[in-house]
């Protein structure tokens, strides 16, 4: 009796643990949605990075129920001389639905806005569930929640969840391919993950230019991981091909389009700058811009002579309006002392990691290493590789924009790397941990109080400099 009583207490007790994690994922995710949400109908229209111009592509689109050529006068910009139509405009197209939806109901010109804006709502949501299911594969414990808030809860995050922008979807899209990337190589690359990865691919392909690193990681991943785990080559080449297929019907349709409109050129890129030459204000033509190349200044120059920098770090931790409502110092200097905790936890862990690796490879000679063991050591390398590569890409992208063709140190640049970024600095937070605090529970608490306080900053953020 005893016995069957005890095993009823275990059943009840894990019954109420799985509903429990399923009530807290389910109320932070519309926690999420509620700070984005109310962010979006508190912010000014155009009071955020160049929403006039992404707006006007939404409008044509509602209006008129067909995609604009990039140069179309009316969304043409009057004084950089382009639109944002030249580059892929997926999460314009569907707010454009959005607007038109909205309209049927309200003529109020904010509630349209904000209908556009929610898109971006959307996609941090979508964002949030993706980056929940990756810290429950990369990590245990408190610190599954400890990376969540990190990567979701980050000011600037939930401000581009807040405003009409492409970089919400190519979040969305990247957090996608890095579950994708995860269960590939936990379940040696299965229907599921490809299908996964492949979508993944074709939503960051129509998000945003400076997310691309990630398809390039993605394509580097599939590739060597099968060589590694000896997948057979017609499996391989099956679901490579079909890979590469769902991408293709997803994003590809937008390339020969631009092929087709542009003169052949697939990325827009090369039209988009001839008619900022030819219809920009004369100090804004790309050949007239202030550019540091322009100036004959160095990288050196632009690096410790300007603000770049120091702009760059601030509006990746929440820089407000046009670049131009800023926290207090104190604010600023909160996240970096953690990142730099984080950051220094990651080198310490390497460091004694190599340490123990050359112990552990003296007793590895007269043992036999299972062939499974060898597999995910490389694995996991091989993961670490990537997503550092995947926080170096953006940074360059950011510095080639800014240094060749317009000098705009905007943290959305390099936004893409907040996922590995994060991933480090949790890493890193949890070797500190376990070398300072030996007690469990001393160890969980101080956690759990700085979750709660990482994940209330936001509106506190809000009462401050958002709504004020």
């Amino acid at each position: 009796m005893l016995k069957i009583k005890g095993e009823l207490i275990l059943k009840l007790t894990d019954k109420f643990k799985r509903n429990l994690k399923i009530i807290t994922i389910v109320l932070f995710v519309i926690y999420i949605f509620g700070l984005c949400f109310t962010w979006s109908t508190t912010i000014q229209f155009n009071r955020a990075p160049d929403e006039k111009m992404k707006y006007d592509v939404c409008k044509y689109i509602c209006d008129n129920l067909k995609l604009p050529y990039g140069g179309e006068e009316s969304i043409r910009d009057p004084i950089w001389g382009i639109s944002y139509a030249f580059t892929p405009i997926l999460s314009y197209m569907i707010s454009g639905v959005f607007m038109r939806i909205t309209m049927f109901f309200t003529q109020n010109e904010f509630a349209i806005v904000v209908a556009a804006r929610f898109v971006s709502v959307l996609c941090m949501v979508g964002y949030t569930i993706m980056n929940i299911k990756i810290a429950n594969k990369l990590f245990s414990g408190a610190y599954k929640w400890l990376y969540v808030v990190f990567v979701t809860l980050l000011p600037q995050v939930v401000y581009l969840g807040s405003y009409l922008n492409n970089d919400s979807l190519a979040l969305f899209s990247i957090s996608i391919i890095v579950y994708s990337w995860i269960i590939g190589l936990e379940r040696n690359w299965d229907w599921k993950s490809c299908v996964l990865m492949a979508i993944g691919i074709g939503i960051c392909a129509l998000s945003y230019y400076n997310a691309y690193g990630y398809i390039l990681c993605s394509i580097i991943i599939y590739f060597i991981s099968s060589y590694i785990k000896k997948i057979n080559i017609k499996e391989f080449l099956k679901k490579g091909i079909v890979i590469a297929l769902i991408a293709f019907l997803l994003a590809g349709w937008w390339f020969i389009r631009s092929f087709v409109i542009y003169d052949g050129d697939f990325f827009g890129l090369k039209a988009s700058r001839e008619y900022g030459e030819q219809y920009a204000q004369e100090q804004f033509k790309p050949s007239n811009r202030a550019t540091p190349k322009n100036q004959n200044m160095s990288l050196k120059e632009m690096f410790f002579h300007t603000n770049w920098v120091d702009l760059t770090i601030k509006s990746s931790i929440g820089l407000f309006g046009y670049m131009d409502t800023y926290m207090s110092e104190k604010v600023y200097a909160i996240y970096k002392y953690v990142f730099i905790l984080g950051l220094i936890g990651v080198i310490c862990g390497c460091v004694i990691q190599k340490v123990k690796n050359i112990e552990k490879a003296k007793k590895e000679q007269k043992e036999i290493i299972e062939k499974e063991e060898i597999i995910k050591r490389k694995e996991k390398i091989l993961f670490n590789v990537l997503m550092i590569i995947c926080i170096v890409i953006p940074i360059l992208l950011s510095i080639y924009y800014s240094y060749f063709n317009d000098f705009q140190p905007q943290g959305r640049y390099i936004m893409p790397m907040i996922i590995p970024f994060m991933y480090f600095v949790v890493k890193g937070i949890k070797n500190i941990f376990d070398f300072i605090i030996r007690n469990d529970k001393v160890k969980n608490v101080i956690l759990i109080l700085f979750i709660i306080l990482w994940a209330i900053m936001p509106i506190i953020i809000y009462f401050k400099y958002i709504k004020g």
